[in-house]
């Protein structure tokens, strides 16, 4: 993606938010510069708009750019996206469509899934096993420049649990209290 490889949709869906949300937010810091976000970048909401509304929005133009994001959070709320494949089958390849769908996926066999395989990257975030969290903890801090402990990394994903969301904070918490 940051040599220039960017997929007309990207698909992120599961049971994990914590990777949506990242995957989401990495590609709009990587496609749009923070001065073209303003006119380029369209945040919308599932339970809000409609299949047309979204495919209006990625058929836009970018403006002073070479890309226009299309942001679509919690696209499970969207009633009608199956409506999007005949979009992806011409899509507008200025435009970047970012589809959030938390607490689920779509199915394999409907023609949405197919075009997004097709055309774009279908993502699926799963939670992670309980065994897993302290190495995610590990790494969270070694990707903060700090070393963690196992005996630590156990106990702080045994007192938090598995929510990944709620877990990064309480460690961005434990950051800031560190002295600097």
């Amino acid at each position: 993606m940051r040599a220039g490889n960017l997929s007309p949709i990207y698909y992120l869906m599961g049971e994990e938010d914590y990777y949506i949300d990242r995957l989401s937010d990495f590609i709009v810091d990587n496609v749009l510069r923070e001065e073209e976000r303003d006119v380029n970048l369209e945040v919308l909401y599932g339970s809000e708009v409609t299949a047309n509304q979204v495919i209006q929005y990625a058929q836009g133009l970018p403006m002073m750019a070479e890309h226009r994001v299309v942001l679509v959070r919690e696209a499970q709320g969207m009633n009608d996206r199956e409506l999007l494949a005949p979009y992806l089958a011409h899509y507008n390849p200025s435009t970047v469509l970012v589809m959030c769908h938390k607490h689920g996926k779509l199915d394999a066999r409907r023609e949405l899934a197919k075009e997004v395989k097709r055309v774009g990257v279908l993502f699926e975030s799963k939670r992670l096993a309980d065994y897993q969290l302290p190495g995610f903890v590990t790494s969270y801090f070694k990707r903060k420049g700090l070393d963690c402990e196992p005996a630590a990394a156990q106990m702080l994903a045994e007192h938090v649990g598995s929510d990944l969301n709620r877990l990064s904070s309480e460690m961005d918490k434990l950051l800031l209290a560190m002295p600097q």
